[in-house]
């Protein structure tokens, strides 16, 4: 079988997570002499221990890289279909061959915080859908955000789109504005961002996002939100707290109170309160 370089790093990175965090009856760590076993009881083909090692670590090279021999025939099919096999789950031969990284990453997300005690999944409410907006000053400027949620589908996983547009402050559209006439594009500048959110059991809200043209990472977790199941109520307001890179500071114990003063300007100046319009 042929596949890609990245579909071989997918591969390696399934038969590393099961050789790593996959425990025997007796809760040993598996070797590989176990991982070989495994895949003859699931593939019915037997890869030897030390070829699937160097596939899965590589081999170091005389230049100082690191080379990983591919198992070639059918024991690389073999190791395919150990890794997807459905008793295992390691994978699947989705993930194996359509390359949409943001949707099975939050579709795993998800299946890892599935609690063993509830039912069902508990979902989104389709009220969650519509626009919010969100004011900070960072003189000269003030910028408003406005948060998009797309209608959930039924895989729990929310498309959400962010505009963050930056205004003199004297010609800051309040949200009456807005809700008239639509956030203007006479703005100084603005900042777009695409991602996805999903709903933790603990009713939770996780966003991720990137920065459009660029890549940069954005995080928003909820503090505060009016969020319901039931029926039609539509979620009017939430507090996102970003995280953004953490204060650095060493470890002098002087500094103790110092530290505690900055992570509480941090909170308040990340705490983001968005309202629907």
């Amino acid at each position: 079988m042929q596949l890609s370089d990245w579909q071989m790093g997918r591969l390696r990175n399934a038969i590393r997570a099961y050789h790593c965090y996959g425990r025997s009856h007796d809760g040993d760590k598996f070797t590989w002499k176990d991982v070989s076993e495994a895949i003859v009881e699931y593939a019915n083909t037997r890869v030897p221990p030390e070829r699937l090692r160097q596939f899965v670590e590589g081999v170091r090279q005389k230049d100082g890289g690191i080379k990983h021999p591919v198992p070639q025939g059918e024991r690389l099919q073999a190791i395919f279909n150990f890794a997807v096999h459905p008793d295992l789950e390691l994978t699947s031969e989705e993930e194996l061959t359509e390359r949409k990284l943001d949707v099975q990453a939050a579709l795993k997300l998800l299946e890892y915080l599935d609690q063993d005690f509830d039912g069902t999944r508990i979902m989104p409410p389709q009220s969650i859908e519509g626009r919010y907006y969100c004011w900070r000053t960072e003189s000269p400027f003030a910028c408003v955000s406005e948060l998009t949620f797309d209608s959930p589908p039924t895989t729990g996983i929310v498309t959400v789109r962010q505009i963050e547009r930056y205004f003199e402050e004297d010609l800051t559209p309040d949200n009456v504005a807005i809700a008239l006439h639509g956030l203007p594009d006479n703005c100084k500048s603005e900042v777009r961002y695409g991602g996805w959110a999903i709903l933790t059991p603990e009713d939770n809200f996780f966003l991720f996002l990137k920065e459009e043209g660029v890549g940069t990472n954005r995080y928003y977790f909820t503090l505060s939100t009016n969020l319901t199941h039931g029926g039609d109520i539509a979620m009017t307001e939430f507090s996102f707290l970003q995280h953004d890179y953490p204060l650095e500071f060493d470890a002098d114990r002087a500094r103790a109170l110092e530290a505690t003063d900055a992570e509480r300007d941090l909170f308040n100046q990340n705490r983001h309160k968005f309202v629907r319009i």
